[in-house]
């Protein structure tokens, strides 16, 4: 009889816990490793979902200047010699590639990324406003505040309470946002 034979069998408790072993040992970690590991990836997971709303504002903010800047270069471009006084149509413009097809609904109408449309009014022959439905007041300071805009903007603030791009503080913009939701009025020039 070999060595081997005269081993005792294992128990099913060994068997058991030799296949438990073998199967971490697949993934090549330890038990404590993989505690860890578990602990570590839910930390970063919280968070990411705490931080979630900050990365949200900014994605918004960022899609909201960026289509009002579209819509006001291709206006821009686009117009004869005035702006007119009423709502400008933007279908004539979405063949420039600033505006996708896929935003304008309506014909006059820009979806915004805060559930509210943009729309485009003219005011005299120089002068246009872009008008922003439903900004969160949150969303809203952060607009009026925001130096990004260019030097095309003059006025800036909400419904009838307007400021001077150059000129508008922290207390304006807390003034003119008091609202729940507001509708931001930023004024281009030619």
């Amino acid at each position: 009889m070999s060595d081997i034979d005269q081993q005792p069998r294992p128990t099913r408790q060994i068997r058991d816990l030799n296949v438990s072993n073998r199967r971490r040992m697949r993934l090549g970690l330890t038990t404590p490793e993989l505690i860890v590991g578990l602990l570590a990836l839910g930390t970063v997971g919280a968070a990411v979902y705490v931080g979630s709303a900050p990365v949200r504002n900014m994605v918004d903010d960022y899609v909201h200047r960026g289509r009002v800047n579209a819509v006001a270069a291709a206006v821009k471009s686009g117009m004869g010699s005035s702006f007119g006084t009423g709502s400008i149509a933007l279908t004539r413009f979405i063949s420039d590639t600033s505006i996708s097809p896929r935003i304008v609904s309506g014909g006059n109408v820009l979806n915004g990324p805060y559930s509210g449309n943009i729309t485009v009014t003219g005011n005299g022959n120089n002068n246009f406003f872009v008008d922003s439905a439903n900004i969160p007041a949150s969303a809203c300071k952060r607009v009026l505040l925001d130096k990004g805009w260019g030097g095309d903007v003059v006025n800036i603030g909400v419904g009838t309470n307007m400021f001077s791009v150059n000129s508008i503080s922290e207390a304006n913009a807390d003034t003119a946002c008091a609202g729940a939701t507001n509708a931001v009025r930023i004024e281009f020039v030619r």
